[in-house]
């Protein structure tokens, strides 16, 4: 009776099918700052990439929606267009990451290790210990294996007998 009545917009549904696509844009790190509540309505979408705004999944919603509304696109095609303008900015960004690191390095800067040599570098160590486990495993199998072929006695595990007394011949 007194329940809220759910609150819907256009958007909705098409940030929900961007981010079911693409899980890992959830993932990256955003900013949050609004000046007055309006900042989406100062930005013009018949771009998707806005000045004062990182490209994001919201770009691409925003794009997609202006699309649909001005152009009259249909769903499915604006979502294309959107995504592979997406695609080619994120393209761009990284290559420009890219050539900005190498020249940071070539100019002497040190970056350390990447995520793939410290995940070598653990595995490598991983491997080593298993390495030398299996060592051991191994010569201990082998000494197993020549003990029971060639297993001499040793004087603490040699039952004593008693002997017969040697009966000398007799003289005649």
């Amino acid at each position: 009776m007194f329940k809220p009545q759910p609150i819907e917009y256009e958007e909705d549904q098409l940030r929900k099918e961007f981010y079911n696509d693409h899980p890992w844009e959830l993932a990256r790190p955003r900013i949050v700052l609004e000046n007055d509540g309006r900042d989406g309505q100062r930005c013009d979408w018949s771009r998707i990439q806005q000045l004062g705004r990182p490209l994001n999944g919201e770009s691409v919603v925003q794009r997609q929606l202006w699309l649909i509304q001005n152009n009259g696109v249909p769903k499915s095609a604006a979502y294309d267009v959107a995504r592979k303008e997406f695609y080619a900015l994120r393209h761009e960004q990284e290559v420009e990451r890219r050539v900005a690191k190498e020249e940071a390095m070539w100019t002497g800067a040190y970056f350390g290790k990447s995520m793939l040599e410290i995940g070598m570098q653990l595995e490598d160590k991983v491997y080593e210990g298993w390495k030398s486990w299996a060592a051991t495993e191994i010569e201990t199998a082998d000494r197993d294996r020549d003990a029971s072929y060639t297993s001499i006695p040793e004087a603490d595990q040699v039952e004593v007998v008693d002997e017969a007394p040697v009966e000398q011949p007799a003289a005649a």
